[in-house]
């Protein structure tokens, strides 16, 4: 029988179990973003990788709104898969405006950015091989 990990534990690329946590936060479904915004923290953040939406506390009825349009236009299993259109691009600048809290790139430096930041690296980020 193969060891199943226990909620303490993640799973390594090659399969062996560790004990250490994960400090990436987890992309939420829409139904958690929804409960969320009943629970003490209400400020937004967001945090950006691959040009793309990575992870997010959206509280607001507009930004739960702004998520669920970017989703039925359709979203990847992974922000390293996703290959956002024109419209989810505009999108996710949307969430940027509206986002009290802090705005963080995976890449870089790992603290806050502006707004303006932000928004410039969503709309300029390319793919290897994507049109501009």
């Amino acid at each position: 029988m193969t060891d199943v990990p226990t909620s303490n534990q993640v799973i390594l690329a090659r399969g062996s179990p560790t004990t250490e946590q994960s400090t990436e936060p987890k992309r939420r479904s829409l139904e958690a973003d929804v409960q969320h915004k009943t629970s003490e923290q209400k400020v937004d953040s967001l945090t950006l990788k691959w040009g793309t939406l990575k992870s997010w506390n959206i509280n607001s009825e507009r930004g739960i709104a702004l998520l669920q349009r970017y989703r039925e236009i359709g979203q990847a299993w992974s922000a390293v898969h996703q290959i956002d259109t024109p419209e989810q691009k505009e999108i996710i600048c949307q969430l940027i405006d509206g986002c009290d809290g802090d705005i963080y790139l995976e890449w870089g430096s790992g603290g806050p950015v502006s707004k303006d930041k932000a928004k410039e690296y969503v709309r300029r980020y390319r793919r290897y091989g994507e049109k501009s």
